[in-house]
Order: C-alpha cells, then sequence, then structure tokens
C-alpha cells in the first residue's frame, strides 16, 4: 500500500461532503466555498498541499502556518434561566448566556489534513472492535477491504440519526425480550458531563494511538507526522482557553479526529463493562449510556429493590463493581477499589484505572441529574417502553422533511414546538411551571415548511412569516440560531423580503444584545455574525432577481448600523462574493433546487437566471 496525493484529494471531497450536511459548521462551510473559489485549479493547489506534506522542511512551514490560524467559535448552548415565579404563555426576552459552546476554527488546510488522519490512522482506531459504540462510528466503505486505500465515497461517518435509533431500541427490544422470559429488568441511563472538555490527550495518548497501528507503519514517517500534527492542533486550541479547563487537552468540536478520538479514549471503560460485568446489553452513544440487565428472582437485591429500599447509588454500586473482574486490569483486582466508577462528594468519576493512559489530567464525571434508573418486574405491564420506542418512530420525520398534515398547517397552532415545564402530572395545571420552546420540534416544524416553500400560493400555508414573528422573540433566535438559514431558505424562496429583512434585525439586535460572563461577549457576537453571513449568502444563492439583491443590501446595511467594524464581511460585495462561491462549489441547498429555475453563471461571472 503507497500513499499518494489521491490520498489528499479524497480527503478533500470527504470533508466537503461532511460540511455539507452539518448544519452546526455554517462558517467552515462559507470558509471552504471560498477556499474551493479561490484556487485556479483545485486538483493543482491540492497536489501542491501534497508535496509540502511529504517535504519535511516545507511541512514546517505549512504546519506553522496551520497552527497559528487554531482558534475558536463560541456559540450559545445555554441562556439564563427563566423566572418560574410567574408563569406566562410567552417566553420572556434575556440575553445572558450561562453556558458556551466551543468549536475549533482554523484554516481549511488544517480540516483536510484532519481528513487525511482519519483516512490514514483513524479509521484503524474504530476498526479496533467498538461493537457496543453506536456515536461518531466511520462508514465501512470508507476504506477498502482489498486495499487499506480510501474509497471514492464522500462519505465519512454512519448516518447520526439511524445509529441514534439502533442505540436506543436495541436497549428498549432487549429489556422486552428479558421481560417476557419472566426476569426482572434493570435500565440504567448515565451521562458524561461535559465530555470533551473533561479529555486530557497528551503526548502519552498519541504514542499509544501509533501503537495501535501495524507495526510497519508505526516508523512510517508520514504517520507519524500526521499524528504529531494532530495531537499539535489539539494543543493549540487547548492553549486558547488557557487554565479554564484545567490545563487539559481537550477535544475540539468540530474537529473530525475528535468524533473517533472521544470513542477511543473510552475504549477500555466499555470493555470492563461488556467484560467484567457482561449485562443483557450495553450502548454508548458517544457519552450518553444505556445498560439493561437482569435481577435474579432469588438475589438479595431482587428482594430489596421489590420492597423499594434500595437507593438509586446502591444500585449502580452494586453493578459497577462488576466491572473489576474485567482481565484488563490484571489480577486480583476484584473489589471495591477497582470499581469503574468512584464516588466522592456524591459525584460519580470514572475510576482513572479505565482511561486509556494513566497520567493525564482526565477527569470524566458523570451529570449526576441525568442519571436514570428504571426497574422493570416481570409480569407487569411494558408499556412505558413501547410509549418510549413510538415516541422515537415518530420523531424520525424530521430527518427526511415529511411535510405530514400537523398542527404547522392549522392556523395559529404552533402547539408542537411548545413544551410544558412541569413538576407533576401533566393533567395538573398546578405543576406547569412554564413555557419553552422544543428545539427538536420547532427543527421539524421548519423542515415541513421548507419542503412546501415555492409549490404552493395558498394564505393558509403562507402565514410563514406571520408565524416566525410569533415564536421568535430576541431569547428564542439566540438559543435557536442554528435554524436561521433555514428560516432565511423559505423566506428567500418565497419572496418574503419584507419579512426577512423584519426578520434579521431581530437576528441582528439579538446579537448586539448579548451578554455572558468572562470576556466572551465579542467571541460570541463574531461567532453568530459568521453564521449570520453564512446563512444569508447560501439562502440568497437560491434567488438573483433584483428584489433579493436590494434586500441583502438593507440587511448589510442593518448590521452596520450596529457592527460598523463589519463593513467589509458584509459589504454587499463580500455577500454577492459567496453566493456565487455557492454557486459555483455545488454547496448551496439542493434540496429546495427543484422548485426553482436553473442558476447560471454569465460571462462577467456572475449568477443570472437561465433564459
Amino acid at each position: 500500500m503507497s500513499i499518494d496525493s489521491s490520498w489528499l484529494k479524497k480527503a478533500y471531497k470527504k470533508l466537503k461532503s461532511s460540511i455539507y450536511f452539518d448544519k452546526t459548521q455554517l462558517p467552515l462551510r462559507s470558509k471552504l466555498v471560498e477556499f474551493e473559489t479561490s484556487c485556479d485549479d483545485l486538483d493543482e493547489h491540492l497536489e501542491s498541499l501534497w508535496t509540502t506534506f511529504i517535504d519535511a522542511t516545507k511541512w514546517k512551514r505549512c504546519e506553522r502556518a496551520i497552527l497559528k490560524s487554531v482558534n475558536y467559535y463560541a456559540y450559545p448552548k445555554e441562556l439564563e434561566k427563566i423566572n418560574e415565579d410567574i408563569i406566562s404563555n410567552t417566553v420572556p426576552e434575556t440575553h445572558e448566556i450561562d453556558k458556551l459552546q466551543h468549536f475549533i476554527k482554523m484554516d481549511v488546510e488544517g480540516y483536510i489534513f484532519s481528513v487525511l488522519w482519519l483516512l490514514m490512522i483513524g479509521w484503524r482506531l474504530d476498526k479496533e472492535g467498538y461493537e457496543h459504540s453506536y456515536g461518531n462510528r466511520i462508514r465501512k466503505n470508507l476504506i477498502s477491504d482489498k486495499t487499506d486505500e480510501p474509497t471514492y465515497s464522500p462519505y465519512l461517518f454512519k448516518p447520526y440519526f439511524e445509529q441514534y435509533e439502533s442505540w436506543r431500541d436495541t436497549a428498549l427490544l432487549d429489556a422486552q425480550r428479558s421481560l417476557t422470559k419472566k426476569q426482572d429488568v434493570v435500565i440504567l441511563s448515565l451521562d458524561f458531563a461535559s465530555y470533551f472538555y473533561s479529555l486530557d490527550l497528551d503526548g502519552d495518548t498519541f504514542n499509544a494511538i501509533l501503537e495501535c497501528l501495524p507495526e510497519n507503519l508505526r516508523e512510517n514517517d508520514l504517520y507519524r507526522r500526521i499524528n504529531t500534527f494532530t495531537l499539535k492542533v489539539i494543543q493549540a486550541y487547548a492553549n486558547k482557553f488557557g487554565d479554564e479547563f484545567d490545563n487539559r487537552n481537550i477535544l475540539p468540536i468540530g474537529f473530525l479526529p475528535s468524533n473517533v478520538l472521544a470513542n477511543w479514549c473510552l475504549s477500555r471503560f466499555d470493555q470492563a463493562i461488556t467484560d467484567g460485568w457482561n449485562p443483557v446489553y450495553y450502548g454508548r452513544y458517544v457519552d450518553d449510556i444505556l445498560i439493561v440487565d437482569k435481577i435474579e428472582h432469588n438475589s438479595d437485591l431482587h428482594k430489596r429493590i421489590s420492597k423499594q429500599e434500595l437507593t438509586k447509588d446502591e444500585i449502580i454500586d452494586f453493578f459497577t463493581e462488576k466491572c473489576s473482574r474485567w482481565n484488563g486490569l490484571g489480577p486480583d483486582c476484584n473489589s471495591r477499589d477497582y470499581a469503574l466508577l468512584t464516588k466522592n462528594n456524591a459525584m460519580y468519576k470514572v475510576n482513572p484505572q479505565y482511561y486509556v493512559t494513566e497520567n493525564s489530567k482526565t477527569e470524566i464525571i458523570l451529570q449526576n441529574g441525568k442519571v436514570s434508573l428504571f426497574y422493570f418486574q416481570s409480569g407487569e405491564t411494558d408499556a412505558l417502553i413501547t410509549c418510549f420506542r413510538e415516541a422515537i418512530n415518530k420523531n424520525k420525520s424530521e430527518f427526511r422533511f415529511m411535510p405530514e398534515d400537523e398542527a404547522v398547517f392549522r392556523s395559529d397552532d404552533y402547539s408542537e414546538i411548545y413544551t410544558l415545564r412541569s413538576n407533576e402530572s401533566p393533567n395538573k395545571l398546578r405543576g406547569v411551571q412554564g413555557v419553552s420552546i422544543d428545539k427538536f420540534s420547532l427543527s421539524k416544524y421548519l423542515g415541513k415548511y421548507l419542503r412546501i416553500s415555492g409549490l404552493v400560493d395558498d394564505k393558509l400555508e403562507r402565514r410563514f412569516e406571520k408565524d416566525i414573528d410569533r415564536i421568535f422573540n430576541e431569547r428564542v433566535a439566540v438559543e435557536n440560531y442554528t435554524t436561521w438559514e433555514k428560516i432565511f431558505e423559505i423566506m428567500v424562496i418565497n419572496e418574503q423580503f419584507d419579512a426577512l429583512k423584519t426578520f434579521s434585525s431581530k437576528l441582528i439586535n439579538a446579537i448586539y444584545n448579548i451578554t455572558t460572563e468572562g470576556g466572551h461577549v465579542a467571541a460570541v457576537q463574531s461567532s453568530l455574525l459568521d453564521v449570520l453571513h453564512s446563512a444569508l449568502a447560501r439562502a440568497f444563492a437560491l434567488n438573483w432577481h433584483e428584489k433579493a439583491n436590494k434586500c441583502i443590501k438593507k440587511i448589510c446595511e442593518t448590521v452596520l448600523n450596529r457592527f460598523p467594524d463589519e463593513d467589509l464581511f458584509f459589504s454587499v460585495a463580500h455577500i454577492e462574493s459567496s453566493r456565487i462561491a455557492y454557486v459555483q462549489t455545488r454547496m448551496l441547498d439542493k434540496s429546495v433546487i427543484p422548485v426553482l429555475v436553473d442558476l447560471v453563471i454569465d460571462k462577467d461571472g456572475m449568477c443570472c437566471l437561465e433564459e
């Protein structure tokens, strides 16, 4: 097997495909289309990049430039909690961000080489046997079984929802099968707190990764080079946060190798459960864990749990101590000191002996608030399991944009996107604590509208602009920034430009009014402006009428009234250049193209409608 420039070209193709479908990476998608259109000849540029990679001297300069570009986007993850003393039918305006989520930011070349790491090393880690790991799994056709070389398939990872559904449904089906065999069943649901931020991937970690490779590849200069580069990117990213995460080399979100590394770092944890405990079912979706096990009828545990004398902590302790039977820890380890989880001040942590390396600063902690335990007695109803699975099946439509005839097409009915927060039965009014937007349902709501946009011209179905005005205040806009592009597309397709200007003004004000602790306001504002720019450019690539151009000009003026320093980024010329780049690279939303006439580039390099 020989590695050549075709590997880098395949890496770029797979990166482009991955970013096309990723609604969390809008700014990166814009960077990629600008990167591609700035190359006179993309193939030649990638050839040159490969020549740089295989030359040690040239590579040092290139690597230094990429590492210098490493930074992060800061997005809102959780906003200030709503005051629940007064319950209202509105979502109050508040812009205080309590919790941020960071995504890596760097030159496009860095992302290309990160995919190359997946093609050279990452797939081998994934193939090691994560039978019980469902999230972020590499597709089987990524690498040829015959040659160990990357295929021309554009896809990197298995589809998110298929894997998530399989993870959850398999657990529930196994639980039901045990109940039919007259066995009592316990289901544990665990979740790690801020998992990516709890890991520390140091030099020892990446040396251990090399040890996973075939012997003939461990000393190969190119394999060591790409492995070291991946480590350096993680270190450069972590350095941006100082001691915010206890000086750990945290995993960057949005960095494709992180998907594989997150699973690999829990490989010993997985083995301990499957080999030491051996429950009826164990499944992990990145940092979400489901465990199903039976409880013997003649056991002391069964007697106590039947009488409801056991606490959740006692049950967790009982089962996780079983993991010390795993022979990976060595002989004579069957004791409480080797339990999978250790408890300190009511907080469960993964025992460091189950980490992939011993001397790192990794500290994996369970979210106590998300630890759930379900106990099902045989002979009793399994309706809870059935209802749970049916709810999952019902939600499939969001991922297919199925325009079902539900409340979305009924006048003034937005009930499907709202959730009542309650501490009692849903039938008891006194238990209601408030109302909030359900992000998943909102995405479904928009998906249905997008599917029919431009196909019909009916007053009832074209109430979209009024709906959005009622649903979105500034808080909702900030919380649901990943939906902006979908809303823009619907309005652009339907030529609702006045509504689009109004909605954009609301987003711009929301970005301007954001507050957060720790001096991160500027970073969050900059990141959300990048999202806004990308969403506008891609949406307006679908419509090139003069009214659309005037709308862009007005939106740019509104941005500059609030953020005058963005005069180059939000100039009409820059937005237009990005629109053209989306068309030229075929990165605009193809799912809605059939409802439009074709777009072409004229002799002057401008987009126009086909005659």
